[in-house]
């Protein structure tokens, strides 16, 4: 185990990290933190990049702090091929793998399905903030929920694990509950 200090709304925490999971600045986590982030075209910082992947310890819901771990999680496997039943790094992932794994990096178990991850909830009601980390969810309806991904901003980007042939990578989503998305609709959100 080794420790990280990171700023989180103006304030130091302390979080504890496995040795196997990489301390770096990305997405989400370093725009709290004003630092600079390639993989989401955010402008460079002078200032060496305080650590923010993050692993917390488990609990039973997730903290901004945590959505802010698993965001970063997610980040880190932008690249990796989509592997239908794929759930680990240097595997690949589908996309219920990658939001479980990345909320498992933040100390916080979901379920492995899609199905079962939106069934968990907690539900965000409609209309409610996203939150980086939140989960949103595509298909035909609450009862046939066949995709997810993780919230980057709630101006509509989410990480995800698209379809066989495709890589891990940030995608725009609708933020508004029954648009469509290719030939899905937004079915909801959840904070785990």
């Amino acid at each position: 185990m080794k420790s990280a200090i990171v700023l989180v709304g103006g304030a130091l925490a302390t979080l504890v990290l496995p040795m196997s999971v990489p301390v770096v600045a990305a997405g989400a986590a370093a725009s709290v933190l004003g630092i600079a982030s390639p993989a989401l075209g955010q402008a460079s910082s002078s200032a060496p990049a305080p650590p923010a992947a993050v692993q917390a310890p488990p609990s039973a819901g997730g903290s901004a702090l945590q959505g802010l771990a698993a965001v970063a999680f997610a980040e880190a496997q932008i690249g990796t091929p989509y592997e239908w039943g794929g759930e680990g790094v240097g595997v690949g992932f589908d996309c219920s793998g990658l939001t479980q794994a990345a909320w498992r990096a933040a100390g916080v178990r979901i379920p492995r399905v899609a199905q079962a991850q939106f069934d968990a909830g907690p539900q965000i009601p409609a209309g409610g903030a996203l939150k980086p980390g939140d989960l949103v969810f595509f298909g035909e309806g609450p009862h046939d929920v066949t995709h997810v991904g993780i919230v980057v901003d709630a101006a509509g980007r989410m990480i995800d694990a698209p379809h066989t042939g495709a890589r891990v990578r940030i995608d725009g989503f609708p933020v508004v509950p029954g648009s469509p998305w290719g030939a899905e609709i937004l079915i909801g959100a959840t904070r785990p």
